[in-house]
């Protein structure tokens, strides 16, 4: 009988399949049986404890009376305005994109949406149902508008374009939380000063974590292909950084940002004789330099993991096309080497963001250092629980969609495959 003629084998019903499969694995021995049994009971008087505490037990109204606080921390309220034009900012800027970069599938951006509508209505109170809505609608109309042009002879232009976009909004963004002018009032007007320390929340979280992975993924990229380059002195300077920042723990580079970085830039100086108090550095900028410089050692070491594992043969055939050592490196090497390396770098990022929480070391009220702060008011005392398991169920929504996004992007890119 040839292979071709030979019968197929019986397909068996899912229910035997899993009795098998339970036998084999996980009853094949008496040890292993009651291995089973004892860790089954453990879990599942763990899971009975776990739901009814959340469903019987707890006191939720802490996070109800607190979900500003939550998202926004002491942030004035009377300049949520600068928040929403971020946020709608961002949201066109991410239809733009999703449009012009992603898949045609509109399943992926309606869920997206979907799933920010409750996050905005309970984070802020008011309007935040029509803001929403109007958030909504500008990351619609933005998806919409860049669809013919993704077809167009102007796709390449208009991608670029989204690129310098994302870079001078960031900009825009971030510039007057670095430096600021200290002789100014800092009371009324547009462009009134916010004071860093009223940052706070899950708002202060995700600016520290968008910044320090924007930035720290291209320095340390740079740091990666100083630290391989044959100019020794380009090579012992990153060699020296990386080595010496990995050496030290986050908290000493915060406390160095902070305390010695902070004291080198302040200044004093004078216009037509009158003193001025000079330029003074925010907090969260130079909490968002520690995080940078320490992200980007780490990031550079990831990096250059990728670059060694790329073949010697690619770059001399780079070089048999006639192309000059930068276009084979940004064409050929550099490619090849972040897409093997994106789960690492992903698990960076998602450390970096949990690093955050450090931050409160510098006085500042971010996400976590609010489960301090709730439960110290007068009739929520003692409800530290509810307050740490609600944070941590953000941070887990947040660490779980960028590492989907992160699987999503390694199919795209067929990493693993061969």
């Amino acid at each position: 009988m040839t292979a071709a003629s030979r019968p197929a084998p019986p397909v068996l019903p899912p229910h035997v399949v899993a009795f098998r499969w339970a036998r084999a694995n996980l009853f094949s021995s008496p040890g292993n049986s009651v291995l089973t049994v004892v860790t089954v009971v453990m879990l599942s008087f763990a899971a009975f404890q776990a739901a009814r505490f959340v469903f019987a037990t707890a006191e939720w109204e802490i996070i109800e009376a607190n979900r500003g606080l939550f998202f926004t921390g002491p942030f004035p309220r009377d300049e949520f305005w600068r928040i929403w034009v971020l946020l709608h900012g961002t949201a066109a800027l991410s239809g733009l994109s999703w449009r012009l970069w992603g898949s045609l599938d509109l399943r992926r951006p309606l869920a997206f949406a979907a799933a920010c509508v409750p996050l905005y209505i309970f984070m802020l109170e008011g309007d935040a149902l029509i803001l929403t809505s109007t958030c909504i609608a500008t990351f619609a109309a933005a998806y919409f508008a860049a669809w013919p042009v993704r077809f167009s002879r102007f796709r390449d232009r208009a991608r670029s374009t989204t690129v310098w976009l994302w870079i001078l909004g960031f900009m825009a963004a971030m510039l007057p939380t670095a430096l600021y002018p200290s002789f100014l009032p800092g009371q009324g007007g547009l462009f009134s000063h916010v004071p860093d320390r009223e940052w706070g929340g899950f708002f202060l979280t995700m600016v520290l974590a968008t910044v320090g992975i924007a930035v720290s993924f291209p320095l340390g990229v740079l740091l990666a292909i100083g630290r391989a380059s044959t100019f020794p002195v380009i090579r012992i300077f990153c060699v020296a950084y990386i080595e010496m920042i990995r050496a030290v723990p986050l908290v000493t580079i915060l406390y160095m940002s902070f305390f010695i970085l902070r004291l080198a830039i302040r200044h004093e100086t004078s216009v037509l004789g009158i003193p001025i108090t000079g330029y003074e550095m925010s907090v969260v900028f130079m909490a968002m330099l520690g995080l940078i410089l320490f992200s980007a050692a780490y990031i550079a070491e990831i990096v250059r993991g990728g670059l060694q594992a790329v073949p010697r043969g690619q770059v001399e055939a780079g070089q048999a096309l006639g192309l000059g050592g930068l276009q084979v490196l940004t064409l050929i090497v550099l490619p090849q080497a972040l897409r093997a390396v994106i789960p690492a770098l992903v698990s960076q990022f998602i450390s970096l963001f949990k690093d955050t929480s450090l931050v409160f070391i510098l006085a500042l009220t971010d996400l976590l250092a609010v489960a301090r702060i709730a439960p110290a008011q007068p009739g929520f005392i003692g409800h530290h629980a509810e307050a740490l398991l609600f944070i941590a169920l953000i941070y887990w929504v947040v660490a779980f969609s960028m590492s989907r996004a992160s699987q999503q992007l390694e199919r795209n890119l067929g990493v693993g495959e061969r």
